[in-house]
């Protein structure tokens, strides 16, 4: 009788165990399933269809076509600086919660998984999907539009400034929020701290000091406005653009350190 064939030993890939087959999954959450459609419909709906109303508008005899075009380009991202950062925060305020709340994510870490790619995964597939509808498209539908109706799109170098800008205004939101779902146990702190971070941008402006400000990424949205119009971008500009950058980096860090010592 033949001898059986020694076992072969695997080696793990640290981080990596389990990423692949994680983001696989996540990704599907979005794409196999209508999430996607009605994530296209509503930022279509919300962002474009409010920029054709702003575009289509009576400014009044004194509106050049010129302004009513820069004011289209501010509103579009007026208003994604708002209400997208708003479904951002929502897409993912349970990603993590939700996992530890089902037993799902222990049932997937009982696996060849590491908790680093389990939470790398969720920030990856979710902010690649929810930037893909929110943004990329509603962007190329605003250049539609633009040339459709005024029969020209943003300049090119200084549109792309502001919505890097706006990217990553979105991406901070989306790494808090990822934060704070390993830091609490329900949805109701992780919702209401990320929230309360974007509303608290409208009010306390006014009564920190400057340099405070400058530490956050409360200015980002007019920035992002700023960066692709025609006006000169101050210098004083990339202080919120850095720090934003850096805090969303340490939030990554804070997230990946917290859940690697969560108990199952």
């Amino acid at each position: 009788m033949a001898a059986s064939p020694a076992l072969e030993l695997v080696h793990p890939a640290g981080w990596r165990t389990g990423f692949a087959n994680i983001l696989r999954k996540e990704f599907g959450s979005w794409w196999s399933t209508r999430r996607w459609l009605v994530h296209l419909v509503l930022w279509l709906v919300v962002i474009n269809a409010f920029i054709l109303l702003v575009a289509l508008s009576s400014g009044g005899p004194k509106e050049t076509p010129a302004k009513k075009f820069a004011e289209v380009v501010e509103v579009f991202f007026r208003v994604g600086g708002l209400w997208a950062t708003i479904g951002a925060i929502l897409c993912v305020q349970s990603s993590i919660v939700g996992e530890r709340q089902m037993g799902t994510g222990a049932w997937i870490l009982s696996k060849p998984a590491s908790r680093t790619g389990f939470v790398l995964a969720k920030l990856v597939a979710n902010g690649v999907s929810f930037l893909l509808l929110a943004v990329a498209i509603p962007t190329l539908v605003l250049h539609v539009e633009t040339l459709a109706i005024f029969h020209r799109i943003p300049e090119t170098s200084r549109f792309l400034g502001g919505l890097g800008v706006h990217v990553l205004h979105l991406v901070f939101y989306l790494t808090l929020t990822i934060m704070l779902g390993t830091l609490v146990a329900s949805r109701g702190p992780v919702t209401g701290g990320a929230v309360g971070a974007l509303f608290a941008g409208f009010l306390l402006p006014n009564w920190l000091p400057k340099a405070v400000t400058a530490a956050t990424p409360w200015m980002l949205p007019q920035l992002s406005a700023l960066f692709a119009s025609d006006k000169a971008v101050p210098a004083s500009s990339v202080a919120p653009i850095l720090a934003t950058a850096a805090w969303s980096v340490a939030f990554v860090i804070v997230a990946l350190r917290r859940f690697d010592r969560e108990e199952f």
